[in-house]
């Protein structure tokens, strides 16, 4: 099941990085990061949390990479020239 036909798509709503508080949001990055360390999917965020902006998950994903850094991890990504 998707997304009801009347709720607004990500991109379509206003980018408030505040909409979700930042506990909530850290429990998400939680949540994926663990995940990610144990191969064991989880629900999609966005059919949980219907509301959710794209400045939420782009929070989200600050958060962990955040984390990741902090724990002495580089990024995957380099750039070089």
């Amino acid at each position: 099941m998707g997304r009801p036909s009347d709720a607004p798509r990500l991109q379509d709503r206003s980018p408030d990085p505040t909409f979700h508080g930042e506990q909530v949001l850290a429990g998400l990055a939680g949540e994926l990061a663990q995940a990610a360390r144990s191969g064991v999917p989880v629900p999609l965020l966005s059919e949980r949390f219907p509301d959710l902006t794209l400045a939420d998950a782009y929070r989200v994903q600050q958060i962990n990479i955040q984390r990741r850094a902090a724990a002495g991890n580089r990024s995957p990504v380099t750039r070089s020239g």
